[in-house]
């Protein structure tokens, strides 16, 4: 018996960004996708700087509409698929836990030199759908059919918060209560 035989195919990896980030928010997003062969769970890593759009500001920050809110975050977590009979691995509908690390900085647009800084943690429900539009459509398999769209939605509740954030004139934001997203990725499976 050769010992390679019971050997696991090596994983594979999906990369992906985020348009409508950079298109809404002027922000950026960058995602990767850890791939085992042999489940369909994944382990998924991303990162992203956002500044807030203003329409949404004073739902996340109900009483100062006037503040720039921007967020760094990273973010892990472990999803699982559930591809059609026949279908590509790691695709269909998919939902998991994530974590999301954030650490959101507060500027008033009016003073800009009045800023605080907070730091969240959150535990989010993850769901969404992963979708190859041009798998096949090319004879003879060409790099489009490895893209995919990636609609998906999250929530979480948080985990750890600093406190808020203070400004030195004594001021504050409370902590976030419940966290939501919802984007449209577009990505590359490498390999």
């Amino acid at each position: 018996m050769s010992l390679l035989a019971g050997k696991e195919p090596a994983p594979g990896l999906r990369v992906r960004i985020d348009p409508l980030v950079t298109v809404v928010a002027g922000g950026a997003s960058v995602g990767f996708d850890v791939l085992p062969r042999s489940s369909d769970s994944r382990l998924s890593v991303a990162a992203f700087v956002v500044d807030v759009p203003r329409f949404l500001v004073p739902i996340v920050v109900a009483h100062d509409p006037r503040l720039r809110i921007t967020e760094t975050c990273f973010q892990i977590g472990w999803l699982t698929s559930s591809p059609a009979a026949g279908a590509r691995e790691h695709s269909g509908f998919f939902v998991g836990p994530e974590l999301y690390a954030y650490q959101l900085r507060y500027t008033d647009v009016d003073q800009p030199s009045r800023n605080a800084t907070a730091h969240e943690l959150y535990v989010h429900a993850t769901a969404g759908f992963t979708w190859f539009p041009f798998e096949g459509a090319a004879s003879g398999g060409t790099l489009v059919d490895d893209v995919y769209v990636m609609p998906w939605v999250t929530a979480g509740l948080p985990v750890f918060h600093t406190g808020g954030a203070l400004f030195a004139d004594g001021s504050g934001i409370e902590d976030r209560l419940f966290n939501w997203h919802g984007t449209i990725s577009i990505g590359m499976q490498l390999f």
